[in-house]
């Protein structure tokens, strides 16, 4: 009864605060459910193609979580959740009403759930951005034999991350699809100049307009650089000028306040000290310097020795900012686009997650990649200076980020990450053999677990919704009755061969059958959500079908999946949802599977090395069962 009353509050407070749209600092929008502005190029020209995204019909809804249930769940268990389910659905019962509520929203608006999804999964959450929602995505290493390599590259690299912006700020980038369905685009409208801001009891989102400045971190001093003169980019040899003044005034100055460390605390405590550093006229016009920056870039320095491989300390580096967040201080963890380069070459993004899902920030990331150089260019003068940002602190906010310090350190100290390169192949391999890749991954993570656990693991894996005007994500709940059978003939010495490969086909179609589902807005998850903020608004009690067993055990996902492709050797780190589960986010590569995977040391039931042997295990032996299914078709 206690979790149920906590639940019913958290929903009726992101329900009726701020309505259905995010705040905005200027009148550019931030939700593709605004109608977008006029086209320029072929980017948004197929936006007006884009439908409202669909109310999946109640029953039929309620049919696929029975089944997606049943793994977890005694006969005896599935019965009284079937009972439940049928009250749930009942003509004249509560899910026909809210549904019904609904239905009425739908009627009124392009997207029913994207203003809830905002404020419920990401500006209501309250723990830290840091590790529990911002992802980080690791570019290839670089090899710099000298800081003024570090500081070349870094041009380089904010040149290039001018160029994609051109790209989308002229529109000139192509139309994604999806098949042949057109996908919402406005996503990369936001990732540029977005700032989250911390509030009680909500978050508010920023999007500047027009805006002509980043933002350089080093050794937590931070500094104003603008990056257009009359209207032009400046070169890259006019950045390099900017970064060796930073460089030199940064060293004199020492290291900064380390004020970047709030940004990682707990958002409550983050935004009572904000409210502090407000007060201050000088904080305010250095907070909305940073607001309103088209990017941070953070040029790290040298990481403590740690017998660690250079990926998990890269991965490290840019998720958290370091082992015991060395680095930590020299970040602002509410900018939607954070560029880390370290002395010693680890290279890649930190994104906070409101604004935009993976793949805007992968493709980022494979430009960046492709145009970003450490060719030794002569600095030469630029028309424009940095400017130092001043912080006033006082003795509360410097007991603040010290506090902030701590919690962080407690935190990082209990992370375990490992890039993972499974080299043997690749999706090519995969669709030789007449199967989705993405499937046939979740399917390999799913003996994984059911391997190093004896059971099947909740598992949520990220599906888009843009091919629907303003879309976010659905779940594609990827452990199934299909997946757990497969799971437990390939671990039954006494299964042949045949039986086995056709298990894996089986549980390989049905993922694919509810990713078509999800993607098409006929998922589950995304359904009940806007049912318990329905009921949160209409001051309807969350009905008890909202707690039975099989919702907790199901939505408990011990697995937290996610495919981010891209062109590039980079892959993207999370952590996981719950403590005793694993963050997997994986690219799959031509030749190749690059995986990203963390889990929380604390926890006595989860060993990510333990889990990282499990998947190559999965991998191999599916592998190995395809290959000789392929032969065995052909005698």
């Amino acid at each position: 009864m206690i979790y149920r009353s906590v639940l019913q509050k958290a929903f009726r407070r992101c329900a009726k605060t701020a309505v259905h749209k995010p705040h905005l600092s200027s009148m550019a929008p931030l939700s593709s459910a605004v109608p977008p502005p006029p086209t320029k190029g072929e980017m948004l020209s197929r936006q007006k193609e884009l439908p409202p995204l669909p109310l999946p019909p109640l029953k039929e809804t309620v049919d696929k979580y029975l089944h997606s249930v049943q793994p977890y769940l005694t006969p005896d268990e599935l019965n009284v959740t079937k009972k439940l389910a049928d009250e749930f659905v009942a003509p004249g019962g509560v899910g026909e009403t809210l549904h019904k509520l609904l239905a009425k929203r739908a009627a009124k608006e392009d997207n029913w759930l994207s203003g809830w999804w905002l404020k419920g999964a990401y500006l209501g959450y309250r723990n830290p951005v840091v590790v529990y929602s911002s992802p980080a995505m690791v570019m290839p290493r670089q090899e710099f034999r000298s800081p003024k390599d570090q500081l070349a590259y870094t041009a380089s690299l904010i040149q290039a991350v001018l160029d994609f912006k051109a790209h989308i700020d002229n529109e000139t980038m192509s139309t994604e699809v999806q098949g042949t369905a057109p996908l919402d685009m406005m996503q990369y409208k936001n990732i540029f100049a977005s700032c989250r801001e911390p509030h009680l009891p909500l978050d508010k989102l920023h999007l500047a307009k027009d805006s002509r400045h980043i933002v350089i971190a080093h050794q937590g001093n931070f500094y104003e650089v603008t990056v257009y003169s009359n209207g032009e980019q400046l070169k890259t040899e006019q950045i390099l000028a900017q970064l060796q003044q930073i460089i030199e005034d940064s060293h004199r100055r020492g290291k900064g306040h380390q004020v970047g460390l709030l940004t990682t605390w707990h958002r409550d405590l983050w935004a009572n000290s904000f409210a502090r550093l407000f007060e201050n006229p000088t904080n305010r016009a250095s907070l909305a310097t940073l607001r309103d920056a088209i990017a941070l870039v953070c040029l790290d320095d040298p990481l403590k020795d740690v017998h660690l491989p250079w990926e998990s300390v890269a991965a490290h580096q840019l998720l958290d900012g370091g082992i015991d967040g060395v680095n930590a201080g020299n970040r602002w963890c509410d900018k939607t686009i954070q560029l880390i380069v370290g002395v010693e070459g680890n290279v890649g993004i930190l994104y906070e997650h409101s604004p935009a899902e993976g793949p805007p920030v992968a493709n980022l990331v494979d430009f960046c990649v492709k145009q970003a150089s450490i060719w030794p260019l002569p600095a030469k003068d630029s028309p424009c200076k940095p400017k130092h940002l001043e912080f006033i602190i006082n003795k509360t906010i410097e007991d603040d980020i010290e506090k902030a310090r701590s919690d962080l350190k407690t935190l990082t100290n209990d992370l375990e990450l490992n890039l993972y390169s499974y080299e043997k192949y690749g999706k090519d391999f995969v669709k030789s053999c007449n199967l989705s890749p993405d499937s046939f991954i979740q399917m390999a993570i799913q003996l994984a677990f059911y391997r190093a656990h004896q059971k099947p693991g909740a598992c949520y894996e990220t599906a888009t919704l843009r091919r629907f005007l303003g879309g976010r994500t659905e779940t594609i709940r990827s452990c199934s009755q299909e997946s757990s059978d497969f799971c437990s003939k390939f671990l039954d010495l006494e299964t042949n061969a045949k039986v086995k490969a056709e298990s894996l086909r089986k549980a390989v179609t049905a993922h694919k059958a509810y990713t078509n589902m999800a993607i098409r807005g006929q998922g589950v998850d995304r359904l009940f959500f806007g049912m318990k903020m329905m009921a949160a608004e209409a001051n309807i009690q969350i009905p008890s079908f909202f707690f039975d067993k099989a919702m907790v055990v199901s939505t408990h996902f011990r697995l937290s999946t996610s495919q981010v492709p891209a062109k590039s050797r980079s892959v993207m780190f999370y952590g996981p949802l719950v403590p005793d589960g694993y963050g997997c986010c994986y690219n799959p590569m031509n030749n190749r599977i690059l995986f990203g995977l963390s889990a929380f040391k604390s926890c006595a039931t989860t060993d990510l090395s333990r889990f990282r042997d499990c998947l190559e295990y999965s991998l191999n032996v599916m592998g190995d069962y395809l290959r000789a299914e392929s032969i065995t078709s052909k005698l």
